[in-house]
């Protein structure tokens, strides 16, 4: 899931087929869909200097950029990993505008953030992570360095400091939820088993 900050509405991916792009309100009523039409398809960014997408194929393990209206601009595949990845699932993506990066989170075995260059698209680095079971969506916090991480398996949203590390967190009341994002001090969370979108007030 992911937040456009021009039109104020959230974009969904769904892997069910037909695997599409859906606009939503932060009401979580439908409001439209995205000419694109994928495979599998399990993380969404949208990029704000040139109003585009960036969604996961996970299954054919490949990065797509694609246009507002879901006409496809770029594709990558994901063949940088090295051997010491098991399993290949990009379950989040997120931009930090400052350092020119692309943020793609990795499930598990093992848990990580790959940071590949937002112009180039070459690996840049690795970032591993120990701190919950599984990994299933992610947001970056643009001027705090902070990446905001949902886990499917703990219920939990986790606040990740690039810097030192540093770890908090709260539970969600919600289970299977895999979809977060952020607008401004508003945090939603999106459960795929039963549709509900959760709003949390961010106080800091």
């Amino acid at each position: 899931m992911t937040y456009n900050i021009h039109d104020n509405l959230l974009y969904v991916v769904s892997d069910k087929e037909p695997a599409k792009i859906y606009s939503i309100n932060t009401q979580g009523e439908l409001v439209d869909s995205l000419n694109y039409f994928g495979n599998d398809l399990e993380a969404i960014v949208y990029n704000i200097i040139d109003s585009t997408f960036w969604i996961s194929e996970e299954s054919i393990l490949q990065l797509v950029n694609i246009d507002h209206e879901g006409t496809e601009i770029n594709r990558i595949d994901l063949d940088f990993f090295p051997n010491s990845f098991q399993d290949i699932r990009i379950e989040g993506l997120g931009i930090n505008y400052k350092k020119n990066s692309l943020y793609l989170l990795n499930e598990k075995n093992p848990g990580a953030i790959i940071e590949l260059d937002l112009t180039s698209l070459i690996l840049k680095d690795i970032h591993y992570l120990n701190f919950a079971n599984d990994y299933s969506g992610a947001h970056y916090k643009e001027n705090s360095d902070i990446l905001i991480i949902i886990s499917d398996e703990d219920s939990k949203v986790f606040f990740w400091s690039f810097r030192d590390e540093y770890v908090k967190s709260f539970d969600l009341s919600q289970i299977k939820t895999e979809g977060i994002t952020m607008n401004d001090r508003h945090l939603y969370v999106l459960s795929e088993s039963n549709n509900i979108l959760q709003e949390y007030l961010i106080i800091n």
